[in-house]
């Protein structure tokens, strides 16, 4: 009997021992449990204020502001007028050769020219232009997927240096300008060259030889002679 006793005191130990290793596991299970969750709540935390500030950045970016900015609205109206003009001009070197000529053309009608750009790879809309004495400063709405926002519009500021190069009108892209996003070398050269061809295509005309451009405050003047 006393030798059964000595057995169960023995044993004893070796059972509260086993018995707090078990409460240790069970700790270290749950701390572990704690700590993985704990670092899962940090990471969700951590993408949802990036999203947010992902998202606040784009807006900022796609609502510039507009202090300063000069918007001339197009119109079937200007239209006309500058269809009439060129018009005019083409029956007047038909009937006097060799006379001066002389073109002006407004604010209201570049615009609405060139939002007439119904080119399915330019990707710039709602144009508007402005010119002064520094040269053509055309604007508009780049459309574009950027990260988790879908079709965000990006202000697009295009400045243009008009010339006279071998007879005929000839704008120069000198810069363009997208807020805080920087386009790709293809879509800012396929910006420009949409808009040079737009001027050569639709303002030169193959009877009439230009020699000046003159720029001031809402207009552009193009003068020459008639072959």
């Amino acid at each position: 009997m006393l030798e059964e006793t000595k057995t169960k005191n023995k044993d004893k130990p070796s059972i509260v021992k086993d018995f707090y290793g078990e409460v240790d596991k069970i700790k270290k299970r749950r701390g572990s449990f704690c700590t993985c969750y704990s670092f899962a709540i940090f990471i969700i935390v951590i993408i949802i204020i990036l999203s947010v500030f992902i998202v606040l950045g784009l807006k900022k970016i796609s609502n510039p502001s507009v202090t300063n900015v000069k918007l001339v609205e197009p119109s079937q109206q200007a239209l006309d007028s500058l269809k009439s003009k060129l018009s005019n001009l083409v029956q007047q070197n038909d009937q006097n050769k060799g006379e001066t000529v002389s073109l002006t053309v407004t604010e209201g009608e570049l615009t609405s020219l060139l939002s007439q750009n119904k080119e399915a790879d330019f990707p710039v809309k709602d144009i508007t232009a402005e010119i002064n004495v520094m040269g053509i400063k055309v604007r508009g709405k780049y459309q574009k997927d950027l990260l988790v926002v879908k079709n965000i519009s990006v202000a697009v500021v295009v400045d243009l240096e008009p010339s006279i190069k071998d007879e005929k009108l000839q704008v120069t892209v000198k810069q363009i300008e997208a807020d805080d996003l920087k386009l790709n070398k293809t879509v800012s050269s396929r910006i420009g060259k949409n808009l040079e061809n737009i001027f050569d295509q639709k303002i030169n005309r193959d009877d009439i030889i230009f020699e000046s451009v003159v720029l001031s405050n809402g207009q552009m003047t193009l003068s020459g002679r008639q072959k």
